[in-house]
């Protein structure tokens, strides 16, 4: 096992359902682009180590390298990719496919129908047309170019490449299913997981240790389990019943590491962040003034949050970590925004007088107790923020209730949610026509920013100037980032030829799974 889902898919059709069900059909799909593991991951693969390949959802367009395509071009009217010869569909005799190549129809089938679907209609909403031009060529027309093209189009959501007969034949049922990647789905059993096989026709290759080897993917066989719950989790790793596992939560390390000490480890920051969102519509009333909102986040203690809460974390990851070109580190943050993160109680209640609440006030933090880590940081704002004159009452909503509020904005100060701090597409989410943005923040030049920085193609022009529009987006405080826990991913010695990476594009992690293997002997010898 590699990731451990706590749900199972509602459907088999991506573009539909829920964004998690990625994770169960990127093994036997194939993308246009893929994460460089071997060109920039980890050092022990022969990489540079430019990046670390654990970013929750995203891989910088400088760190991508081709799958299905073998060239690609992109300008501001279109982006054009070239495919890889001979790669075949695998026969599914049950929808009457036989193995046939895959071509630059699939592929202008596939992102036609990813265009109008709900999922990819605003993102896709960029897109003019979308021909292909020959049996290996396929062209994206563009109305306006968008920096996270990659992510909709490359190698991020609904990417994988689809097989007309599979839509024919009914993609919800997973027998259905066509597998070009690297494996076959076998087995599907609702409650306990899927089975895959190995496509003996694989096309990909492995660089290990001198030599390359074409024969992947090394493993004959990848089961992924069902494993809602986390406590069951660290029992099938720590008995192996599972050989590796990642996003294992930090507190655990101390217990694997006695009871299990001969895993692995490598420990990374899951770019899932919380974050506490101010009102900042005409219902929230002061929230709306942005001096108020600096003022609390300077009496905001993030370290003390992050150590109660996660005991090992980051305090500040957006967006994209600290090898991001669009990443800003505090300490090289303008002094109007370094000081958002330098907690001082006396002066926030300072600069909450001069607001106009010289004794403080009463407010509410909308939170969904079944959420636990921003129902923990809640509480630990409690404490801190009555050292500043603020009196809070954490209302407690029913999960649907709760996410609800985020698009009504009627809550009448603040709200805990959780959101990606990976992907530069969190920036354009924040834009004033964004819904789903729970602070309902608006600001014009943000906006005219966004529309700039998202049409430059040029990948160091477009780094700089989106570097500062994230540094405009943090001064207002529309939100604070919480800080973001490191997380851990484990394996058994026998598990070969990985190294903790986990990300190569959305929810994606065959690149690094059809480069393991199992060695059997030294399973065995460890009584396994």
């Amino acid at each position: 096992m590699h990731r451990a889902p706590s749900y199972e898919p509602v459907t088999w059709d991506i573009t539909q359902g829920n964004w998690g069900q990625h994770q169960w059909t990127n093994p036997y799909k194939s993308q246009m682009l893929v994460g460089g593991i071997e060109e920039y991951g980890p050092k022990e693969r022969g990489g540079t180590g430019q990046w670390s390949f654990n970013v929750l959802q995203y891989v910088p367009e400088k760190y991508l390298i081709g799958d299905l395509a073998t060239s690609w071009t992109t300008s501001s009217d279109e982006i054009v990719f070239h495919m890889r010869k001979g790669v075949m569909w695998a026969p599914n005799e049950r929808i009457g496919l036989e193995a046939r190549e895959v071509t630059a129809d699939d592929a202008a089938f596939t992102f036609t129908y990813n265009w109008h679907t709900p999922m990819g209609a605003g993102p896709l909403n960029m897109v003019e047309s979308i021909t292909a031009t020959d049996r290996y060529t396929v062209t994206i027309g563009l109305k306006n170019f968008r920096f996270d093209w990659h992510f909709w189009l490359g190698c991020g959501a609904h990417c994988g490449i689809m097989c007309p007969e599979v839509v024919e034949a009914g993609i919800d049922d997973w027998r259905n299913q066509a597998c070009s990647g690297p494996f076959i789905i076998t087995d599907f059993v609702k409650g306990s997981g899927a089975t895959y096989k190995k496509n003996p026709n694989d096309y990909h290759t492995a660089y290990y240790e001198g030599k390359t080897y074409d024969n992947l993917p090394f493993v004959d066989k990848l089961i992924i389990p069902l494993i809602p719950d986390e406590t069951t989790q660290l029992a099938a790793l720590r008995t192996a019943k599972v050989d590796a596992a990642e996003l294992i939560n930090y507190k655990y390390k101390d217990t694997l590491d006695e009871t299990a000490p001969e895993l692995m480890s490598h420990e990374y920051v899951h770019a899932i962040s919380q974050y506490l969102s101010f009102n900042c519509t005409a219902s929230g009333g002061k929230w709306q003034d942005e001096d108020l909102r600096r003022a609390v986040r300077i009496g905001t203690d993030i370290d003390d949050i992050g150590e109660k809460v996660y005991g090992r974390y980051i305090k500040h990851f957006f967006v994209g970590g600290p090898q991001s070109g669009f990443y800003t580190a505090i300490e090289d943050m303008p002094e109007e925004t370094k000081i958002l993160f330098e907690y001082d109680p006396e002066l926030s209640k300072q600069l909450i007088a001069d607001c106009g609440y010289p004794d403080g006030f009463s407010m509410e933090i909308a939170i969904d107790p079944k959420e636990v880590d921003p129902s923990d940081m809640a509480a630990v704002l409690v404490e801190q923020w009555a050292k500043i004159g603020l009196d809070v009452e954490l209302v407690a909503y029913e999960s649907a209730a709760h996410d609800q509020l985020r698009y009504t904005k009627l809550f009448p100060d603040c709200y805990f949610q959780g959101d990606g701090a990976g992907a530069p597409t969190e920036l354009l989410e924040r834009m004033s026509d964004c819904k789903d943005h729970a602070a309902g923040w608006v600001d014009p030049h943000y906006d005219e920013l966004c529309n700039i920085g998202m049409r430059i193609v040029d990948l160091e022009e477009q780094e700089a100037f989106m570097k500062d529009v994230c540094l405009y987006y943090i001064n207002p405080s529309s939100r604070i980032e919480m800080p973001t826990a490191y997380v851990l991913a484990y394996w058994w010695p026998w598990v070969k030829n990985w190294y903790g990476d986990t990300e190569i594009g959305f929810l994606s992690c065959q690149a690094e799974i059809m480069r393991m293997w199992i060695d059997q002997d030294l399973k065995a010898e460890m009584g396994y």
